[in-house]
């Protein structure tokens, strides 16, 4: 027995250690909401440490933080994982009811004595789990609290409501864990009891059916029966109407990625639609109930139409694909009225809208009851009324998008996505027409692609050429000397630089893959090159240069203004002489380092390499020319019918008489409300669903200060005017002095 001051002092290390572990739990809990992550400002040795000293109460309470802020120190959220997955594997199983009673007994007897270490109940395990499933990003470590709670579902640890199974349901559907054997077990019960029963489908909440129906996303498709989801549907319909935004977006969501057995499509449809539907009635669209999926929602889409292919009974038709395509868009409304770091994936973003898109087009163009070309339309393709208004809301959801700086870390829209938006502009018949802020943002999107590095060439000429006949006369020039200035390089330097680095060393390498050719073509004017222009004939648009090599010496700002007037033709003609000047400067550029390698060994590579090098500069070139000439051909075309229209203004504004000025200032009130909401006005004549979704004009307009000014067109007369309010001034006194009511100012004697 040890002697009693060595016990005291082991009684008063234990106060201390739970009176540290207790400091720990309030720093965890109680750190700022601000945006550093959850237990920002604890070490990880001191809270791996207090963990043990932690009853279950505190446990749970430190993972419902954690699952509430989202973001938490990783460190901390791992060892927390593995505490209580240690906990729950250590912990024994209850009494089962099958066992006799003296056993029973004696195992709730073992339970009792283990004191401090007490079981964790279902609802707290449900707790937990949930909590860790809301953490971003998903760690490894944190499979550890996964697999434990896996395994006390295989041994029945615990007694789960039908709320308690759809939260841990939907745990192990976000994290993509244990989908082949917990999450069946989990869910088959409960969805067994409500294809069975009636009642138990009368007695099922809204929360616990959108957690059922997102949790069996996951399911195996033979876990997964169509009697399960003719339940799930036919409560979806009977609850419909009493849920909120938030649960029905969710609904939504949920049945668009369920892949149903073809035997349940009829039901699954029908779900679908309705809760669509249902998303259409409200005035006011907000955040899901639960968050968005971070792949996307366009490969739930493209599955729901790859599923058509099968020609099972019945089939998605045009308005069911109309009510789809509105109930995402009263989604997206939401999240783009409500922004936050909540709404952070690929969900109905730009480039999630891209791909839906293009499948909700084409399916458009297959079922299209108007085959015949339209004359008015400028590409022959006329889309329904719908589709052409959820391609504007697209547009309109682009234009929003704030740029990232060229220094801040940011997701900027990818090309491919918007060289898509561009495509469906020009070959569709939009209405209303899209806004001209959506060209600027493209404009901005593809100067701030061209500061980034990595940007495919052809890529990059496709969007520009699609881009520049939309933008106003005033941004084409803008976009022309981007395109000149960043890709002038990209061609001949690095085509033949990037095979010479495999022999020899250059020790400024960044400099000599761009520093010749920007400068030529986007420097300043006192930045002069001496450049030796040659090449074949055949690979110049201009017939002027056709001959042997011509010698200049210019500068960006005379070789931008020097060529037509300024316009782009010139500036591409200079474009394609550049492209041949950067592959002699490149070619030029190793004899500078010469010092590094020896000349046997440059020699013998640049023999090898220059065919090669000239033929890929070659090829890229006339790929790039190809495209720069198409897109210019549409400019020129574009820049003679704008001169047409302005002739014919002129003539108009000449032959129109001159006008009053009240008939000026109701002309200037017409054009400032159509500057206003052009499209709001065209959608209220029409009747059109997407009027609801965006605000007002009288919502959007600030009242100015010096709209409250009031201006006197003659001088004020006090005296006229007291003669000419007199009598309502009486009559006022008169009744403060003698109210009109029945009872006497003063006792009757």
């Amino acid at each position: 027995m040890p002697p009693p001051r060595s016990l005291e002092a082991a009684r008063l290390a234990g106060i201390e250690a739970a009176r540290q572990a207790s400091a720990v739990y309030r720093a965890v809990v109680q750190s700022p909401q601000g945006s550093a992550p959850a237990g920002w400002g604890v070490e990880t040795p001191v809270f791996r440490q207090a963990l043990p000293r932690l009853n279950v109460g505190e446990l749970v309470n430190c993972s419902r933080y954690f699952g509430q802020r989202g973001q938490v120190v990783g460190e901390l959220a791992a060892e927390l994982a593995g505490e209580v997955g240690r906990r729950l594997r250590s912990q024994p199983d209850p009494p089962s009811p099958s066992e006799p009673g003296a056993a029973s007994a004696a195992k709730a007897v073992a339970i009792e004595a283990a004191g401090a270490a007490r079981s964790m109940h279902s609802h707290e395990v449900t707790a937990v789990a949930y909590s860790f499933s809301k953490l971003s990003p998903q760690l490894p470590e944190y499979a550890l609290l996964y697999d434990a709670v896996a395994e006390g579902l295989a041994r029945n640890a615990w007694q789960l409501n039908r709320l308690q199974s759809a939260l841990i349901g939907t745990a192990f559907a976000d994290v993509e864990l244990r989908l082949a054997d917990a999450l069946p077990r989990v869910l088959r019960p409960v969805l067994s009891e409500l294809a069975a029963s009636q009642k138990a489908r009368e007695t099922v909440t809204v929360d616990e059916l959108r957690l059922l129906v997102h949790a069996s996303v996951q399911l195996p498709r033979q876990s997964l029966l169509a009697s399960d989801v003719e339940a799930l549907a036919d409560c979806t319909e009977r609850l419909l109407p009493k849920a909120n935004f938030a649960a029905q977006a969710h609904l939504a969501v949920a049945w668009l990625r369920l892949e149903p057995p073809a035997a349940a499509k009829k039901a699954h449809l029908e779900a679908l639609q309705a809760s669509c539907q249902h998303l259409m009635k409200h005035k006011k669209s907000h955040f899901p109930a639960h968050p968005l999926p971070r792949e996307g929602l366009a490969p739930a889409m493209a599955a729901l139409l790859a599923r058509e292919a099968e020609q099972n009974a019945p089939p998605l038709t045009p308005p069911a694909m109309r009510d789809i395509a509105k109930g995402l868009a009263q989604i997206s409304w939401g999240l783009q009225r409500y922004q936050s770091s909540s709404s952070q994936g690929r969900s109905l973003s730009i480039d999630d809208w891209s791909e839906i898109l293009r499948l909700v087009l084409s399916f458009c163009e297959a079922h299209s009851a108007r085959a015949t070309t339209s004359s008015s339309a400028p590409s022959g393709r006329v889309l329904p009324s719908w589709a052409a208004e959820l391609l504007y809301h697209v547009l309109w959801r682009a234009q929003q998008q704030a740029l990232p700086a060229d220094d801040a870390p940011g997701n900027l829209v990818e090309l491919e996505s918007l060289l898509t938006l561009l495509r469906f502009v020009r070959q569709h018949e939009s209405k209303p027409q899209p806004d001209a802020a959506f060209f600027s943002w493209a404009a901005k999107l593809v100067a701030a692609h061209q500061r980034r590095a990595g940007t495919p060439a052809d890529l990059f000429a496709e969007v520009v050429s699609e881009l520049v006949p939309m933008l106003p006369p005033a941004e084409r020039g803008n976009v022309a000397r981007l395109l000149l200035a960043g890709r002038a390089s990209t061609v001949g330097v690095q085509a033949n630089l990037a095979p010479l680095t495999r022999h020899c060393v250059l020790p400024h390498a960044e400099q000599a893959s761009g520093s010749v050719s920007p400068r030529l073509l986007a420097g300043s004017a006192s930045q002069l090159a001496e450049v030796k222009l040659a090449g074949p004939a055949s690979q110049r648009p201009e017939a002027a240069l056709e001959g042997s090599a011509v010698s200049h010496r210019v500068g960006a700002a005379p070789l931008i203004q020097a060529a037509s007037g300024g316009r782009l033709w010139g500036m591409l003609a200079a474009h394609a002489n550049s492209d041949s000047t950067s592959l002699q400067v490149g070619q030029q550029r190793p004899a500078a380092s010469m010092n590094l390698c020896s000349k046997k060994e440059e020699a013998v590579a640049v023999a090898e390499l220059a065919p090669t090098a000239a033929a890929a500069a070659a090829e890229a070139q006339a790929e790039t020319q190809r495209l720069l000439q198409q897109a210019l051909r549409r400019v020129e075309a574009l820049e003679v019918r704008l001169k047409e229209q302005e002739v014919a203004q002129k003539k108009a504004r000449a032959s129109t008489p001159k006008k009053s000025p009240s008939n000026r200032r109701d002309e200037a009130r017409a054009e400032m409300h159509e500057e206003v909401g052009p499209m709001q006005s065209t959608l209220e004549q029409g009747g059109a669903w997407l009027a609801n979704l965006f605000p007002s004009p009288a919502e959007r307009i600030q009242p100015s200060p010096a709209a409250a000014t009031l201006h006197l067109h003659r001088g004020f007369n006090f005296e006229e005017y007291r003669r000419a309010q007199s009598g309502r001034l009486q009559a006022e006194r008169l009744r403060v002095l003698v109210p009109p009511d029945h009872f006497p100012m003063w006792p009757r004697k």
